[in-house]
């Protein structure tokens, strides 16, 4: 669970409501998961706090609502993994990268990263 606020909601509703249209266990759950895992958190279900986790994804996904547009195999996985490998960093530099410039996940591979990148 995320945790949004009542006003995030309400926002999004209202900026975003084709995003109440998606289904929640094949694009939403996959995207959040995958956004856990790039902040060093492989398991939602995990008994330990996740707090400063959850509250970071929230973040991320009332900043960058599209993100729950995109598909993870064809869009968010390839995204990550090419900022990952030109830049060849770390899990920990990756995951600072992704905690502190989510909105780099939004961009295509071809038409924005790879042009921008070399």
């Amino acid at each position: 669970e995320l945790h949004l606020s009542p006003p995030d909601i309400t926002n999004l509703k209202q900026t975003h409501p084709h995003l109440f249209h998606l289904s929640l266990t094949d694009h939403i759950e996959p995207v959040i998961f995958y956004l856990y895992t790039l902040l060093g958190h492989d398991d939602l279900w995990a008994t330990e706090p996740m707090v400063t986790q959850t509250k970071r994804v929230a973040e991320i996904i009332v900043d960058h609502p599209r993100l729950l547009m995109c598909d993870v195999e064809t869009h968010l996985e390839p995204c990550g993994d090419y900022i990952r490998d030109y830049c060849e960093l770390t899990e920990d530099e990756m995951r600072m990268v992704i905690a502190n410039v989510p909105g780099m996940l939004e961009l295509d591979v071809v038409g924005d990263l790879m042009p921008g990148m070399e």
